[in-house]
């Protein structure tokens, strides 16, 4: 009965200090980044015997300075065959001017080509016939981003699906917000261990979390930095790519004496 009195207590103690810790959150400013360590809930952590496990994460806020455009020509035509032709002088009309301001040929991807009958349902019969052809523009500064997506609807394009940014200086900020998830499940566990009457050791299991690589940008294909004159930029719209949060994910379990 004594045994489970403590334990009930250990429990009640533990919970209320995980509780005050779920969003202990320390901002630094380091390179430009915003750093954040935070514990994660009381669910994510356990007591257990001698030791204790938490999970944590830690998050750098990053602002993007790559960035990938999406962009499609489509034309419309009374056969498949006339749609065809114009959809593929139109393209060849926009990868001259993208070729033209700087991107390179490893940088240009024709990422999806459609055809569909056009149908005027009254008649259920078929009107014309549309073709699209998407192209992609990757490995792109996104200072020129802006200019790139002004010339190339001025060659043709008339549909602009997505633009994705990346940064290049993703490895480097996923290492530093490992350090601050390693750092807040240090902290939590501290609480815990306090908490239970222990005292915390050293970290026996200490195991990475899902990564969301989708901010990375892949250095192994960059593409040419454009040189253009800025009174022709200021005449295009300009991006404003805001920042990108690079999370990491840490479960770390540590003795307890």
């Amino acid at each position: 009965m004594k045994k489970r009195v403590i334990v009930t207590a250990i429990l009640a103690a533990v919970a209320l200090a995980a509780a005050g810790c779920a969003e202990t959150a320390e901002q630094v400013k380091e390179s430009g980044a915003a750093i954040t360590a935070q514990a994660a809930s009381p669910a994510d952590a356990q007591v257990s015997g001698n030791t204790v496990t938490v999970t944590a994460k830690g998050s750098v806020r990053e602002t993007p300075d790559m960035a990938a455009i999406s962009l499609g020509i489509t034309t419309n035509e009374s056969s498949a065959e006339k749609a065809q032709k114009k959809n593929t002088e139109s393209v060849n009309k926009v990868k001259e001017k993208l070729k033209a301001l700087g991107v390179e040929e490893k940088s240009l991807q024709t990422s999806g080509y459609d055809i569909y009958p056009q149908y005027d349902y009254n008649s259920n019969k078929i009107t014309s016939y549309q073709v699209t052809t998407t192209l992609t523009v990757s490995d792109q500064k996104i200072a020129d981003t802006g200019r790139l997506i002004t010339e190339a609807v001025a060659a043709g394009a008339n549909n602009i699906n997505s633009v994705t940014y990346t940064c290049s200086t993703y490895d480097e900020k996923y290492q530093e917000a490992l350090q601050a998830a390693v750092s807040a499940a240090k902290e939590k566990a501290q609480v815990l261990a306090e908490a239970a009457g222990k005292t915390l050791g050293e970290p026996s299991v200490l195991v990475e979390g899902y990564q969301d690589t989708s901010a990375q940008y892949d250095p192994t294909v960059s593409g040419k930095t454009m040189a253009m004159a800025s009174a022709e930029a200021e005449d295009s719209m300009q991006m404003e790519p805001g920042q990108m949060s690079i999370d990491a994910n840490v479960t770390v379990t540590y003795s307890m004496q």
